[in-house]
């Protein structure tokens, strides 16, 4: 019935599913390279498509940028606001 006899019927079985995991990395792989845009309507709303360039407009990116909490370059940035005057602690105070 369901018996497996010998190496032969294991090693087939074993082919069989090498096979099967490779198609399923190549299908991800696939799928991974697919990324969803979107653009603007007229009035503000989001259409969303697979395409880089819609109708001649080009499309943004759907998908969040990756966050790193080991930022790199932050204290550079605050040197650059320091020197330009641009930290909140160097406007002055918005009136009320």
């Amino acid at each position: 019935m369901g018996v497996i006899t010998g190496n032969r019927g294991l090693r087939s079985q074993t082919r069989s599913l090498r096979t099967h995991s490779l198609f399923l990395r190549v299908g991800l792989n696939l799928l991974a390279k697919m990324h969803l845009m979107y653009t603007l309507d007229s009035e503000g709303k989001r259409i969303y498509t697979l395409k880089k360039v819609l109708d001649g407009q080009v499309t943004k990116s759907a998908h969040p940028a990756r966050f790193s909490p080991d930022d790199k370059y932050s204290r550079h940035r605050v040197t650059l606001k320091k020197r330009y005057g641009l930290l909140l602690t160097q406007q002055p105070e918005p009136k009320m």
